[in-house]
């Protein structure tokens, strides 16, 4: 009797330690894959499972895959999770040899499994997948039972005893071909949703993977108006546009033109995403002001000319400059930097820094990463080194080890006292006092309390539950923010105002907290407040006089 086939799909998104206190509600790259296989021909009898788990223990994922009994285990990997999902991979072969474990996503390259903390492990991976994944799954899960498998699936890269080797080109047809898991309603109802009109870039910078991709190939009208609908059906307000960027294919952003026409489910929804500056048109903003509100992300990343010209990335002052002038007022502008990269230097990234802290936008600021397929590859073109378990440089052409620490010190510190800071451990973001004021924020101040008051916070928390470490306060427009537990649970205090949601409320003063918290965590909260409340309202925030200066 044939063997039952079971795939079991792995992720491990970083959302789950978003330092913002958002989070995505799924890997949308997991589940592309399974909704490509159950909608595929003659596959209709394969098991499938999403293990998406909101943890980084290798043990998790373990019993989870255990307790589903897999053939197949198909993991979505990025830099993030190749620790974790290598781990992984060596439980599964212990505990079940003919189990196949295949790996497929950004990280899932022999470079990366050649590095020292992975190479002990690299022999538990079955075959790697670069590239699209839609169509080798469908051919794993039909041959992955067969002894010849790994030849006869195209577009694996397969381990051998002369290193790796490939085991043929897969073949690339329409994207319409594949269903999306919300054309086919296996998503959870969620708020956040994911919205994909084309594939790769057409530019190819020296620091990032997406120009490793062609980008000759569109979904169609057809095809966005039923993903369109299915993001309606499955509740979502918010939607993150996962192409590089809205305007970078005139093919597919015509095609998003007729099916939002066709649906209007964007109307009434907040939308994110990138543009380029330099192929913005009237077209563009024409559809983005139909958005119920659009959030702009444009990756400057320098605005030295000439870093970004040894990098490959073209770029255009003037049609930026235009750019915001066109912007302004109308969408919500997130400005990307990145620090540290290759032929930049501190005094460099510094004016760059300096200037965008005087724009109305967000500023995010990424830590320079040496990922695969980019400068992890050409690490000795550009003479950089890096940490091969968090991926950051530690130095490269014009950055030392000592100024790149520095600098990402003077980000943090800046950031920390600028309008709804978020510190992650390798990105910064805030809103510049530009933005606070178009926020309507503007009026009050942005510092951090006295440490006398501070320690009396800290001792009522202690009060209230021995636990509940409070390691910041500060003040973040008309709002207190209590950091505790390394951001694991931040609480949001400010003056009531009527019909605003809140967690609680006490003497017209409103608590609520970022992120998802379990019932225990609510009920110790809730005491926690207690014990706060009196030394809360005389740390509020005042209103005072503009500052001239902003």
């Amino acid at each position: 009797m044939p063997r039952e086939r079971r795939v079991a799909f792995l992720a491990r998104d970083l959302v789950w330690g978003d330092v913002s206190g958002g989070s995505l509600p799924f890997s949308y790259a997991s589940r592309k894959l399974d909704a490509s296989l159950r909608s595929a021909p003659g596959l209709g009898d394969v098991a499938t499972a999403n293990i998406d788990l909101r943890e980084d223990e290798a043990e998790a994922y373990f019993e989870a895959i255990r307790e589903f009994r897999p053939t197949l285990v198909a993991a979505s990997t990025y830099i993030w999770s190749i620790d974790l999902f290598t781990k992984v991979a060596e439980l599964v072969r212990r505990w079940d040899d003919s189990v196949r474990f295949v790996m497929g996503g950004p990280a899932a390259r022999p470079s990366v499994l050649g590095l020292a903390p992975y190479a002990s492990r690299a022999p538990y991976v079955d075959a790697l997948v670069k590239g699209e994944g839609e169509e080798v799954i469908r051919d794993l899960a039909r041959f992955h039972l067969d002894d010849d498998w790994q030849e006869r699936v195209p577009g694996l890269t397969v381990r051998g005893p002369l290193g790796y080797r490939r085991s043929g080109e897969p073949i690339r047809p329409a994207l319409d071909e594949y269903a999306s898991p919300y054309q086919l309603g296996i998503v959870p109802q969620a708020k956040h949703g994911f919205l994909e009109t084309f594939r790769g870039c057409p530019i190819s910078c020296a620091f990032c993977q997406w120009g490793e991709e062609r980008a000759d190939r569109v979904y169609s009208a057809e095809y966005i108006a039923s993903h369109l609908r299915g993001l309606a059906a499955a509740g979502v307000t918010s939607v993150n546009v996962l192409d590089a960027a809205l305007n970078l294919s005139s093919r597919a952003f015509r095609n998003l033109v007729e099916a939002e026409r066709e649906v209007q489910v964007l109307r009434d929804r907040q939308v994110l995403g990138h543009i380029y500056p330099t192929y913005l048109k009237e077209e563009h903003l024409e559809l983005l002001s139909t958005f119920g509100k659009a959030e702009l992300a444009v990756g400057i990343q320098s605005f030295d000319a000439e870093v970004l010209r040894r990098l490959g990335r073209p770029f255009d002052m003037i049609r930026f400059e235009r750019m915001l002038r066109e912007i302004e007022g109308r969408f919500h502008l997130n400005l990307e930097l990145i620090l540290g990269l290759p032929g930049d230097d501190p005094a460099s990234f510094r004016r760059t820094f300096d200037r965008a802290l005087e724009m109305d936008a967000t500023v995010r600021v990424f830590y320079c990463l040496a990922l695969p397929d980019a400068l992890l590859d050409r690490a000795a073109e550009f003479d950089v080194d890096f940490d091969p378990v968090t991926f950051s440089v530690r130095s490269c052409q014009g950055w030392s080890a000592s100024e790149l620490a520095s600098e990402w010190d003077h980000v943090q510190r800046t950031a920390a006292t600028m309008y709804r800071p978020n510190l992650g451990s390798n990105w910064v973001d805030f809103r510049t006092r530009r933005a606070a004021i178009t926020a309507g924020a503007g009026v009050y101040p942005v510092a951090a309390l006295d440490e006398a008051r501070i320690g009396r916070l800290r001792a009522a928390a202690r009060e209230a539950d021995e636990s509940l470490r409070l390691d910041s306060v500060r003040y973040e427009g008309p709002s207190l923010i209590l950091n505790f537990d390394g951001g694991e649970l931040i609480v949001e205090v400010r003056r009531a105002v009527p019909g605003q949601p809140r967690f609680a409320e006490r003497d017209g003063v409103a608590y609520s907290h970022r992120g998802e918290l379990s019932r225990d965590g609510a009920g110790r909260l809730r005491a926690c407040i207690e014990h706060l409340h009196a030394h809360i309202e005389p740390s509020l925030p005042q209103r005072s006089p503009l500052d001239a200066a902003l």
